[in-house]
C-alpha cells in the first residue's frame, strides 16, 4: 500500500516536471495515458520491493543458540567390513 502511495506521488511529479521528456511524450502521443498507467504500476512495484527490503534489513536477528535445538534426526553411517565367503563348487564333475 505504501509503495502504491509513493508511486501516486512520484508519477505525477515526474510527469509535471517533464523529467527526460516523459511528460511531453505522455501528453503528445495518442496512447500516452496508457504509458502513464504502466509507469505508475511499475513504480508501485519498485517502491513496494524497496519497502520489503527495508523491512527485512531492519528485522531483529535472534542468534541465541543456548536453548535446545530440535531437528530431523539423521542416521549415522558406520563403515562395516564384509567378509567374502568361498563359494563351493556345485558343478558336477565327470
Amino acid at each position: 500500500m505504501i509503495g502504491s502511495a509513493l508511486s501516486a506521488v512520484f508519477t505525477p511529479g515526474v510527469l509535471w516536471l517533464d523529467i527526460a521528456g516523459i511528460g511531453h511524450l505522455v501528453q503528445s502521443v495518442s496512447g500516452g495515458y496508457l504509458a502513464a498507467i504502466v509507469f505508475f504500476m511499475l513504480n508501485g512495484i519498485v517502491f513496494a520491493g524497496v519497502q520489503t527490503g527495508i523491512v527485512i534489513m531492519v528485522m531483529d536477528y535472534d542468534d541465541d543458540d543456548s536453548g535446545p535445538r530440535r531437528g530431523v534426526a539423521m542416521p549415522v553411517l558406520v563403515p562395516a567390513t564384509i567378509h567374502k565367503r568361498r563359494r563351493q563348487d556345485t558343478r558336477l564333475r565327470r
